[in-house]
């Protein structure tokens, strides 16, 4: 089965855990509160492929950055998603290598419009099986966009590497990982 290259940003101790052979899973508590309606949404479509999401919470990290294939996040892309108490409580970038048919692609910017439509009506779209345009190719829908993966949790066999996330002093346009 072939492995595919995904980054996430994950708390410092996930990072440890991963390293002292724990799997992580993700955590609803983590996750704001008028988001959960539509991430509940994105693990219902996530079990449907990968079945031992069990109750947690989907783990979000990034497939392809600022419109190209298999380009890593930035310093840029964590400075604008991320806030100052994030880095405050100390971040690591995680370099994954995953199987395939463990996670679900979309289209970052479908999915921040469908996120903005939930958090404002409080309530999934009346269709949210048409939200599933996120998922359809071509999953850059413009030269900015990036392509989001959803996983059910991190098995330390998956670790690439890990890596304090610092963007302080560093080029926005710097990937956080060099390219190989």
């Amino acid at each position: 089965m072939s492995s595919v290259r995904l980054w996430t940003f994950q708390d410092q101790s996930v990072a440890d855990q991963l390293m002292a052979g724990h799997i992580h899973c993700g955590d609803w508590e983590r996750t704001p509160e008028n988001w959960r309606l539509a991430y509940r949404w994105m693990a219902s479509s996530l079990k449907e492929i990968a079945p031992e999401l069990g109750e947690h919470a989907p783990i979000w990290c990034w497939h392809s950055c600022h419109g190209t294939l298999n380009q890593p996040p930035t310093v840029g892309t964590a400075a604008y998603l991320l806030s100052e108490s994030d880095f405050e409580r100390g971040l690591a970038v995680l370099e994954l290598a995953i199987p395939a048919d463990t996670m679900l692609l979309s289209s970052y910017y479908a999915w921040n419009r469908f996120l903005d439509a939930v958090i404002t009506k409080k309530r999934l779209p009346r269709s949210p099986r048409r939200a599933g345009w996120m998922f359809e190719e071509p999953l850059l829908r413009h030269a900015d966009d990036d392509i989001q993966a959803v996983i059910p949790l991190i098995r330390p066999s998956w670790l690439v590497r890990s890596t304090p996330l610092i963007i302080d002093g560093r080029d926005y346009n710097e990937p956080l990982f060099p390219v190989d």
